[in-house]
């Protein structure tokens, strides 16, 4: 697991055990949804690796997979 990743799972443990005993008490919580949208699968694996990655790695199996899994462009005229 890449370090940041690992710290973010150890923060949220920490939170939890603290909470557990009764130490910290969450009064509220938000959520947001987070779009980011790549027109194909080579634009989003670099921004990924450009932008990501202390957190994300992507190995060759994982790019190649989602470039077979992404879905093809619509055509012209078929979809309105």
């Amino acid at each position: 697991m890449p370090t940041g990743l690992g710290d973010d799972q150890a923060a949220n443990m920490a939170i939890e055990e603290t909470s557990r005993r009764g130490r910290f008490k969450r009064e509220s919580e938000l959520t947001f949804p987070l779009y980011v949208y790549w027109d194909n699968p080579d634009e989003m694996i670099g921004y990924v690796t450009e932008r990501w990655a202390d957190f994300v790695q992507m190995g060759d199996d994982v790019q190649k997979t989602t470039q077979t899994a992404w879905p093809l462009p619509m055509l012209a005229g078929v979809c309105g």
